[in-house]
């Protein structure tokens, strides 16, 4: 016999309780399914991500724009050494042993160069270091040349 049968056989009434599930009151508390946008903790995260990846980024275009600098100021130093080379080596005389200073214009810039001629072993030829830097005493490029002696006519 049930239980509520034998409360009614009693003279009694049946009493039914019926059990929910509580309502929760907090978005965290509702199911994944049920929760609309993010949390703090969330969104602190991903900002985090995103700044180390702009710091990151701003890093890399900045180291990039240096050696782009850099090598611009390289390319313009060689060209300049490479020109006081061949003007040397078209000159009717040798130069002169020792060093010698001048400044060259190039690429919208001055650029300062010291040449330093020695001698060799060969006594028909002779070495000239050449130096080149955006002032007098930064050296941004060295070249090294050997001239013939020159013929006589």
């Amino acid at each position: 016999m049930k239980a509520e049968d034998k409360t009614a056989q009693e003279g009694g009434t049946a009493q039914h309780t019926c059990v929910t599930a509580p309502v929760p009151s907090s978005p965290a508390l509702l199911p994944p399914a049920r929760r609309n946008g993010f949390t703090l903790l969330e969104v602190l995260v991903a900002l985090a991500v995103i700044a180390i990846g702009l710091a990151a980024t701003i890093r890399v275009g900045a180291t990039s724009g240096a050696n782009a600098i850099h090598l611009r100021d390289k390319t313009f130093a060689q060209y300049v050494a490479a020109n006081k080379a061949a003007e040397l080596q078209l000159q009717p005389q040798w130069p002169a042993l020792g060093t010698q200073r001048g400044h060259t214009p190039m690429g919208l810039r001055e650029w300062s160069w010291a040449t330093r001629v020695s001698e060799t072993f060969d006594e028909r030829m002779r070495r000239v270091d050449i130096e080149v830097g955006i002032d007098d005493k930064t050296t941004v490029a060295v070249l090294t040349a050997y001239l013939p002696q020159p013929t006589q006519q």
